[in-house]
């Protein structure tokens, strides 16, 4: 990916999360989110999946969830083992205080939107066009 789309992504996404006024997380600040050892995406029981493409801004939990660069990425999964994973950065902003962070997800990852739990399902990278992010929310 060209540094420029790359910017560019980046760019799209933190505009539709954040306000001029709002503190975000420095780029270089990932903050790291959870790998679920039982593989939460092979949950059979709930079928509430939803997908979002790249890109897109939807609102998840009261907050806005900016989805962008996904795209192979050396990542650790539940058992602390590293190895290229499709995986996407979300920017979560949340408009009660202001503030935002950063996480890079790829699937069986388990991340905290507000008060609830998210497993991502897959992440797929698009190849002539944006890719796309399934998740369900967890029981909690």
């Amino acid at each position: 990916m060209s540094h420029l789309r790359q910017a560019a992504l980046i760019a799209a996404a933190l505009a539709g999360c954040a306000e001029s006024k709002s503190s975000a997380t420095p780029s270089n600040q990932v903050t790291p989110t959870t790998s679920s050892p039982e593989g939460c995406s092979k949950d059979s029981m709930s079928n509430d999946v939803m997908t979002f493409k790249e890109t897109t801004n939807p609102t998840l939990s009261d907050h806005q969830v900016g989805i962008s660069n996904i795209f192979e990425r050396e990542l650790a999964d539940a058992k602390g083992v590293k190895a290229q994973r499709v995986s996407a950065s979300l920017t979560i902003f949340d408009p009660a205080t202001k503030q935002s962070r950063k996480e890079i997800v790829a699937a069986d990852s388990i991340v905290a939107i507000g008060n609830d739990r998210y497993c991502v399902v897959s992440v797929v990278e698009g190849k002539n066009q944006p890719g796309s992010i399934s998740i369900r929310k967890l029981a909690r």
